[in-house]
């Protein structure tokens, strides 16, 4: 399982462009969840819905397992976005930090979206996973999203 860091550095290093748009992002979480998983180890499950100015405005629900605390901790992720399912959900899943439920979860394609299969996050994991320090996630940082879907 790969940690919040690795996320963000390999997103920074394969492609920018995310790592740039992530700005526009807003997130309201929804529900925050403290378990211990069937190995004893807690468990900070975090669901909310995120939305970018700068794409199509429509909110996309996600969410992040934390095993842990700060930008160290082992995370399992989830974006319903369609650059999450499409880019990053096969690659995440071969590293057991996501599941494949939005993709059909074929292997690689020489030409496709992502060939190397880098384990990154869609702009929406990044803002969330790149939320300053040890106050999250146990306290947020939210702007709220102003919809009557939310």
């Amino acid at each position: 399982m790969l940690t919040a860091q690795n996320i963000l550095d390999t997103t920074k290093k394969t492609h920018p462009q995310v790592w740039k748009n992530k700005r526009t992002v807003t997130f309201l979480p929804t529900s925050v969840k403290e378990w211990r998983d069937t190995k004893g180890r807690k468990v900070k499950t975090v669901k909310g819905r995120a939305r970018d100015s700068g794409g199509s405005g429509r909110p996309h629900n996600l969410e992040i397992d934390y095993y842990g605390r700060g930008k160290n901790a082992q995370v399992w992720v989830t974006c319903d976005c369609e650059y999450f399912q499409y880019n990053c959900e096969v690659a995440l899943f071969d590293e057991d930090s996501s599941n494949i439920r939005w993709s059909n979860g074929e292997g690689y394609q020489e030409h496709g979206p992502n060939p190397d299969a880098a384990p990154r996050a869609c702009k929406h994991l990044a803002y969330v996973l790149d939320l300053p320090g040890d106050k999250y996630p146990t306290k947020y940082r939210s702007k709220k999203i102003v919809d009557r879907d939310v």
